[in-house]
């Protein structure tokens, strides 16, 4: 009896508990074996020279930058998680990596190219925005080419602070406005001066397909290195070049329709008669023209001996035609790159033809061309090579 109640009571104890555990639930002392356990990974963040990035950031990705840390002195980091987690890691001016947490592990972030935004050119050479005391502006070509006009001083006012342009005329070829870096500084020849990569030289006849971008000097400190010939500001302006890759085509090409914006109202021989008699009798002299005269003038009944014609709306058209076109090729390889250009730019002028032989209307051509070429002679010599030039026809009366 007593062995069997023994046996009775196990079973019993082995029924509770089987009634007692939660059911679908794995065993918990298996569970925690094999669950992985937190552990301190490290590494080193370098940049693709091998130089170690100060500052990095890695985060847990998916934390929400609330577990993480930075790099030291020497490009090291630690931290406290478990191994195969997600980082993400960081630096101004460098691609962002995700990796798998591990020890040891050494990361190499690469540069971004989109961070060139952060680069000025500066006089002779670039800078970083962060590090430019002087009054500085800048504008990048993709923006030059959304405005289709002649000459790219037309397109700087309004993009760049400081910068003020006056448009004297519209005569095709002669359009180009005259450019004007914090106001008027000195009493002649008061235009900034204009480097096109590094060259002193006219730029309104530049095509702005080549442009890579263009920045103002505006103050003392930036125009330093000019000496007198800064006083009014400096424009430099630097060239597309090519980048290693495969060979890249592009071209582009606009059409726009030129309008006289403003044309000068003038009175008509009716308002030009009533006009001249009202003169004459305030002075108490006797009217020019008569009655009959008049009359004539305003129902047009004579054209022939009392015409009334707007000369202006006689003459000239009411449009024109401007076209743009250009057509450049970009490539390389490790040592040579290249970047070719042609651009073709008409302008047609306002005045009717009245079926002559001859052109008797104001009209602009221009061809541009440019070759930059760049080689690298050693690993620390670069030898570039730009050719660059146009060729222009402007048909004057």
């Amino acid at each position: 009896m007593h062995e069997g109640f023994k046996t009775k009571l196990a079973l019993t104890a082995s029924m509770l508990l089987c009634l007692s555990a939660p059911i679908g639930l794995p065993p918990t002392r298996a569970a925690a074996q094999n669950r992985p356990q937190n552990a301190t990974v490290g590494g080193t963040v370098t940049d693709e020279s091998g130089e170690a990035i100060i500052g990095a950031s890695i985060v847990v990705d998916g934390s929400g930058a609330t577990i993480g840390t930075v790099t030291d002195i020497n490009g090291k980091f630690s931290l406290n998680v478990r191994p195969g987690t997600i980082l993400r890691i960081s630096y101004v001016g460098y691609a962002t990596m995700t990796v798998e947490a591990r020890p040891g592990m050494v990361v190499t972030l690469k540069e971004n190219a989109n961070e060139l935004q952060g680069v000025e050119v500066v006089a002779y050479g670039t800078q970083k925005k962060v590090t430019v005391t002087g009054a500085i502006s800048s504008i990048k070509g993709e923006d030059l080419v959304r405005t289709p006009v002649s000459s790219i001083n037309n397109v700087l006012a309004g993009q760049l602070t400081g910068v003020t342009t006056v448009q004297y005329s519209g005569e095709p070829g002669s359009d180009a406005a005259s450019v004007f870096v914090r106001g008027q500084g000195t009493w002649t020849d008061s235009e900034p001066l204009a480097q096109v990569d590094g060259v002193e030289r006219s730029m309104s006849d530049i095509d702005y397909n080549d442009i890579e971008s263009i920045t103002v000097l505006k103050d003392a400190s930036a125009t330093a290195v000019f000496g007198v010939r800064g006083a009014n500001g400096v424009i430099l302006i630097t060239t597309k070049r090519g980048q290693s890759g495969k060979t890249r085509v592009s071209g582009s090409t606009s059409y726009s329709i030129l309008t006289p914006t403003k044309m000068v109202e003038q009175a008509s021989s009716y308002e030009y008669a009533m006009f001249y008699n009202q003169m004459r009798a305030n002075d108490g002299g006797e009217p020019m023209f008569s009655d009959e005269v008049i009359q004539k003038f305003k129902d047009g009944s004579d054209p022939i001996r009392f015409p009334s014609t707007n000369w202006a709306d006689y003459i000239m058209k009411d449009a024109t035609l401007q076209t743009q076109h250009n057509v450049n090729i970009s490539g390389g390889g490790e040592n040579v790159r290249y970047f070719i250009s042609a651009g073709a730019f008409t302008q047609g002028g306002l005045f009717k033809q009245f079926n002559q032989d001859y052109n008797n209307s104001y009209s602009y051509n221009r061809f541009n061309y440019r070759a930059n070429l760049d080689v690298d002679v050693t690993k620390t010599t670069t030898v570039s090579i730009n050719i660059a030039g146009n060729v222009s026809n402007a048909h004057k009366l």
